[in-house]
């Protein structure tokens, strides 16, 4: 809901509450002409609460347009002359100006003495870096600066975590001269090459890639990929799944036939806990699910595992090393998707063990998992339990009355 009634009247106020008001108000609705407003209410504003909620917005309504070459040109005009020491996170305001110009700005700011304004200068040229029209302008620009040798040793190692990031091919001899550039150079340069090295192995593509960034509740682009083949949904129905065709990789980019190019990417840090490297599709990043991520967005992922046995296995395989109640159940439903009914059963039997009032959920798996395995006494004993047990609107209690009956009841 707007703070103010007429935002761009706001920013002319008095009042430092009401300035930096306005700004965030037309940080969602502002066009253009009010982003070059903002840039020059971030440049001169004297309160640095405004000048800073003013980039902010300036950057957000950027990130939205669809900007002409003459635009880019006076955004980069706008900054002329600006010291960025005063509000260098006026740099974001760069990230949608994929041009020579906007570049250019950004890698002098790379070079300024002071730590703050290469900070947000590499804020920003890693956002550029994510919007598919950079592919053709920034990294060219990144080996040219690398070659060069002019920014300083802490520069130089973020702008190969970058390059190495981005998954940008053809970086070789840059990284070569970045090596020369010190110890945090060269260190950045090892994990480098070290990770391009694994790019370029697809045994290590192996796993469960989606799209993670909208609902939680609900994935809408995944693929799986193993063996050197990729699964994933057809066009047409997202909860559906089917082998896309064969995975081949090289200088750490992926193909799959009708499909764009799959570049694998760095999005963090590598751990054991949350998505830390993705695979860019188009204007798509899918990223990679760590066996804890696999447990916490079990609920989205259902449609995936019931669709794609192969899947449903390679899940199981990756929440076999945890111990969670969730991770267990969620590893038991996945071998009973995947067709390994004898693991399915042993893993099913050992959760009912330790449980003093059995689940539901696991009593419909038992049933399932029973009946595959031709027990068709101990298939209904588990169905007759699972349906005294369930709520009347569980989603499988329609198909468990259905199955009991089938069975003779």
């Amino acid at each position: 809901m707007p703070e103010t009634e007429d935002p761009r009247k706001a920013l002319d106020s008095s009042d430092v509450t009401e300035r930096a008001a306005g700004a965030r108000d037309l940080a969602a609705s502002g066009t253009y002409e009010d982003a070059l407003r903002l840039v020059a209410q971030a440049r001169d504003d004297k309160s640095l609460s405004v000048r800073l909620g003013a980039a902010g917005a300036a950057a957000a309504i950027l990130f939205r347009a669809s900007l002409t070459d003459a635009q880019r040109a006076e955004i980069v005009a706008a900054l002329d002359g600006f010291d960025p020491g005063r509000n260098p996170s006026l740099a974001m305001v760069l990230a949608p100006v994929v041009d020579e110009a906007g570049i250019g700005r950004l890698g002098r700011m790379m070079r300024d003495p002071r730590s703050e304004v290469r900070a947000a200068s590499l804020a920003a040229l890693r956002q550029m870096s994510l919007r598919p029209e950079a592919e053709a302008v920034l990294p060219p620009a990144v080996r040219g600066w690398l070659l060069a040798g002019r920014h300083p040793p802490d520069a130089v190692a973020e702008l190969v975590r970058l390059s190495t990031e981005a998954g940008w091919p053809g970086m070789d001899e840059a990284l070569t001269a970045a090596s020369r550039k010190g110890r945090a150079a060269a260190e950045a340069v090892r994990e480098a090459v070290d990770w391009n090295a694994a790019r370029n192995d697809p045994a290590t593509w192996v796993g469960v890639w989606a799209d993670i960034a909208g609902d939680p509740a609900r994935i809408t682009g995944w693929l799986y990929l193993e063996g050197g083949k990729a699964w994933g949904p057809p066009p047409d129905d997202a909860d559906a799944a089917q082998e896309l065709g064969p995975l081949t990789v090289e200088g750490g980019v992926g193909a799959v036939p009708g499909m764009p190019p799959l570049v694998r990417v760095r999005t963090a840090r590598p751990n054991d806990d949350t998505p830390s490297e993705a695979i860019r599709l188009g204007d798509r990043l899918l990223s990679r699910l760590p066996p804890r991520e696999i447990a916490r967005r079990w609920e989205a992922l259902q449609p995936m595992v019931t669709s794609c046995p192969v899947a449903s296995l390679g899940v199981a395989r990756e929440l076999a090393p945890l111990e969670g109640v969730a991770a267990v159940r969620a590893r038991a439903a996945a071998l009973w998707r995947g067709g390994a009914l004898s693991e399915a059963e042993a893993a099913v039997e050992a959760i009912l063990a330790g449980e003093k009032k059995p689940k539901p959920e696991m009593l419909w798996i038992l049933g399932n998992v029973k009946l595959g395995l031709g027990d068709l006494d101990s298939a209904r004993d588990a169905i007759r339990r699972c349906l005294k047990a369930a709520p009347k609107k569980a989603p499988y209690r329609a198909d468990a009355e259905a199955l009991l009956a089938s069975l003779g009841g």
